[in-house]
């Protein structure tokens, strides 16, 4: 319908002044961005033809579209309204799934502070004890010196001792001879 159409194959439907179709194709899959896609109705066919609004570079609006059927097994036209309510559920559902990743990410900073916090509070105390050890030490070193003191102090009275009783037992033999 229309003036200056070109068709290249029957059953085909051109609409609209300078319109063009081309060769009809069987799609029964797409592939989105890594996600496979399947099981549409209505798969269409080069016997069955295709209908076209305009040419490569002159491409035309349909508009006026009532909402089409929207099920697995449904081959009408889908309106911008009906496009429009799919992405804005998407988009609601995304926001919302991004709202709770920023609270997770927020969440996980507050953890990392703790820990680091933590981290510094388990070090100072590791050299609070490693100065408490240090003293310790000192401590110890400072107890054995003093317990040698003691044991030669103990062996000088007991030296001491024996020498005195000696000489007191020398004194006594002198003053009963």
């Amino acid at each position: 319908i229309g003036s200056n159409v070109t068709s290249t194959q029957g059953n085909s439907v051109l609409l609209g002044n300078a319109s063009t179709d081309r060769a009809a194709t069987t799609e029964t899959q797409a592939n989105i961005n890594g996600i496979n896609y399947s099981g549409f109705a209505g798969v269409g066919s080069a016997r069955n033809g295709v209908t076209s609004v305009g040419a490569s570079g002159k491409e035309r609006q349909v508009i006026n579209v009532a909402s089409g059927k929207v099920s697995s097994d449904s081959t009408d036209a889908i309106n911008g309204s009906q496009l429009y309510a799919v992405a804005n559920t998407v988009g609601g559902i995304l926001n919302n799934h991004n709202t709770l990743i920023q609270n997770n990410i927020n969440e996980i900073d507050k953890n990392k502070e703790k820990i680091a916090d933590n981290e510094r509070k388990l070090k100072d105390h590791t050299d609070v004890l490693q100065k408490h050890e240090d003293i310790l030490n000192g401590h110890s070193q400072e107890l054995e010196k003093h317990n040698k003191l003691i044991v030669n102090h103990d062996n000088q009275i007991t030296r001491l001792t024996k020498e005195n009783l000696r000489q007191d037992a020398d004194l006594l033999r002198h003053e009963d001879q």
